[in-house]
C-alpha cells in the first residue's frame, strides 16, 4: 500500500508545472480551509522548464521537440492587464504551493497565486515539431510543426484520498492565444482561445471577469479495471478559432459555445 501511495504522490506532483463519484467529494473552499489551517509545508514557486525532446516508443516512436514551460512574458491576457501576477516575464512564478496531510490521511496539494501577485498568474508553453518515427529512428511524418499557447490560471487543487486511492484534481485557467501548424494536414490555427463559458457571451462588450475566463476542470484519477481511469466531473469551455488556414488560405472562423464534457470517462491501458 505504501508503494502505491508513493506512486500516486509522484503522479500528482508531475501534473504541477499541468471515479467513481462514491467515497470522494470535490474540493470546496470551506473544506480546504479546514485542511490548510493545519501544520504543513509551503513552497513559493519560480520555475522555467526546458526539454530538448520527449519521446514515447512502442515499435515506432512519437517525439516532441524543444519543450518550454514558463511565463508568457506579456502584459495583457484577453486584452486585460491583470496586475503583478501576470507580469512574470518568462518565469512560471508568483505561485504558493501548500502541502498538507489531513487527520484522515488524505494528502492535499494546493497551488494559488501569492497574495502580493493578485488572483491570477500567467503561463506559457511552446514546443517544436511533433514527429512520428519508424523503429530505426527515421523521421516519417511531422504531425505538428510547432505548438504554442499562453494564458492565466487561478488555482490548482489536488487531493489524494487515503481510503479510496483516488486523485481528485481541480484547476481553473484560460488560454488566450494558441497557435499551431498541423503540417501533415496542411492546417494552420492562429490566435485560438479556450476559456470559461462566459467568454463568448462577453466578446461584443469586450469586458470579462475572472469567472468568465477561467475554464473549470475537475477530474478524478484512479486505477480502473483495465488501467488508468479518468472521470470528468466538470469540464466546461468556450472555444474560439478566429483564423483557420488550409493550404495557406483562410477558410474562416469557428466558435464553440458552452462545450461541456461533464460525466465523460477515459481509461488508458496497454494492448
Amino acid at each position: 500500500m505504501m508503494d502505491l501511495k508513493k506512486k500516486l504522490l509522484v503522479s500528482a506532483l508531475s501534473i504541477l508545472p499541468v471515479v467513481s463519484y462514491a467515497e470522494i467529494k470535490p474540493l470546496d473552499d470551506g473544506l480546504l480551509g479546514e485542511v490548510t489551517g493545519q501544520a504543513g509545508i509551503s513552497i513559493d514557486l519560480s520555475a522555467k522548464v526546458k526539454m530538448g525532446e520527449f519521446r514515447y516508443t512502442d515499435g515506432g516512436s512519437i517525439a516532441i521537440e524543444d519543450i518550454l514551460i514558463g511565463g508568457a512574458n506579456k502584459q495583457e491576457y484577453f486584452g486585460i492587464d491583470w496586475g503583478p501576477g501576470s507580469h512574470s516575464g518568462d518565469m512560471l512564478d508568483g505561485i504558493k504551493l501548500d502541502i498538507d496531510v489531513a487527520n484522515d490521511g488524505d494528502l492535499w496539494i494546493v497551488a494559488k497565486p501569492l497574495p502580493a501577485y493578485g488572483n491570477l498568474v500567467d503561463f506559457g508553453v511552446s514546443t517544436g515539431a511533433w514527429r512520428l518515427m519508424q523503429s530505426n529512428g527515421t523521421s516519417h511524418t511531422t504531425l505538428l510543426s510547432n505548438l504554442s499557447f499562453t494564458g492565466v490560471a487561478s488555482e490548482l487543487k489536488i487531493r489524494i484520498d487515503e481510503a479510496s486511492s483516488v486523485i481528485n484534481l481541480q484547476a481553473g485557467f484560460g488560454i488566450d492565444d494558441l497557435d499551431t501548424e498541423i503540417e501533415f494536414l496542411g492546417i494552420g490555427i492562429e490566435d485560438a482561445v479556450i476559456a470559461g463559458t462566459g467568454y463568448i457571451e462577453n466578446m461584443e462588450v469586450n469586458s470579462y471577469g475572472v469567472s468568465d475566463l477561467m475554464m473549470p476542470v475537475n477530474l478524478n484519477i484512479y486505477k480502473g479495471s483495465k488501467g488508468l481511469k479518468f472521470d470528468v466531473v466538470q469540464f466546461e469551455a468556450d472555444i474560439v478559432l478566429p483564423t483557420i488556414n488550409i493550404g495557406g488560405a483562410s477558410i474562416g472562423s469557428v466558435y464553440v459555445n458552452d462545450l461541456k464534457l461533464n460525466g465523460s470517462t477515459l481509461e488508458i491501458y496497454g494492448h
